[in-house]
């Protein structure tokens, strides 16, 4: 038999400048084979940036160590999460090579966030040109495991 895999919703929020005639469907139609997406706006700062929500969606008890917890951790959450990190850095990528293509300017991601419903976020610094999935998954790890200093990295 095998394990029920978590659900996923993607939440994006971009400076208010994007929010063009189009860029809402844009952004849905890129990265909606990954989860369900939506894409919210804050106002103009001095610097622009944009951060990537994940919110992780599990009904099967996954954050304590007991020995069923620990086994759908291993042997589902992580190669889930790993997959699912590899196809995002993926598309954000290639979404900002495309938008580079045509004559637009990159979107300015600056943070990752790993929210994993009331037990922990995890927070990972991103640039337009994605974020390491291995530092990512790390901080995770580290979080689960109580090292507290894995919740923001650098």
């Amino acid at each position: 038999m095998s394990a029920v895999k978590p659900s996923l919703v993607l939440l994006f929020d971009f400076d208010e400048k994007e929010n063009q005639d189009g860029f809402v469907s844009e952004v849905k139609r890129t990265y909606s084979y990954i989860a369900p997406t939506q894409a919210v706006f804050h106002e103009m700062l001095e610097e622009p940036y944009a951060t990537v929500l994940l919110r992780v969606i599990a009904h099967t008890p996954y954050w304590t160590n007991d020995e069923d917890s620990e086994g759908y951790w291993s042997n589902v959450m992580m190669p889930w999460l790993s997959h699912i990190l590899v196809k995002l850095k993926r598309t954000v990528e290639a979404h900002n090579r495309v938008r580079a293509g045509s004559g637009l300017q990159a979107l300015p991601y600056a943070e990752l966030i790993i929210d994993f419903q009331g037990h922990a976020s995890v927070r990972s610094s991103m640039t337009a040109e994605g974020f390491s999935v291995q530092d990512a998954l790390a901080a995770v790890r580290g979080v689960r495991d109580g090292d507290v200093s894995s919740k923001v990295m650098p």
